[in-house]
């Protein structure tokens, strides 16, 4: 094994055993959360410009306020109902189905972090370092890449990596 295999598997596990601390409800609700503030910073954020541009002189920062301010504000918030959420589960009972499908969503997200690094590092000369090369894992994670791709639009393809 080479440094490759060592780091896709801590990555792997790392993220699975966050996930199975946290649970998969609470996972699940968090990605949610991301995504959800994400949209919201879209959509309030110019509506929140002529507030931050009275109190900010520069365009650029009070730009980048309105837009950070509603994605924590909405974050916080659903961060709030997350924990509600997360102790009625552990009341209900779920501990340990929850537990066991957070290890699961947490192995996936290890996965697709180490997706998009490799995707990122294939536009450089790494892959053809013979870490990269002898690794256990890296023909199997660019087999994953070339069938992911097979999903993205063809005038986009010839700019992706392998």
């Amino acid at each position: 094994m080479t440094e490759f295999d060592y780091i896709f598997l801590a990555v792997l596990g790392a993220s699975g055993i966050l996930g199975f601390m946290r649970g998969f409800l609470k996972e699940a609700f968090s990605l949610v959360a991301y995504i959800a503030a994400g949209y919201a910073a879209a959509a309030w954020g110019p509506h929140a410009l002529p507030w931050f541009s009275r109190m900010v002189d520069n365009i650029y920062i009070s730009i980048a306020l309105s837009y950070a301010v509603v994605f924590i504000a909405v974050l916080l918030i659903i961060g709030l109902i997350n924990k509600t959420l997360s102790s009625v589960i552990s009341q209900i009972g779920l501990g340990s189905a929850d537990s066991i499908l957070g290890l699961f969503f947490g192995l996936v997200r290890g996965l697709i972090i180490v997706l998009v690094v490799v995707i990122l590092l294939g536009y450089t000369d790494m892959p053809q370092a013979p870490w990269w090369q002898n690794a256990k894992f890296s023909g199997v994670v660019i087999e994953i890449v070339h069938y992911l791709k097979t999903f993205v639009p063809s005038d986009m393809v010839k700019y992706l990596p392998y």
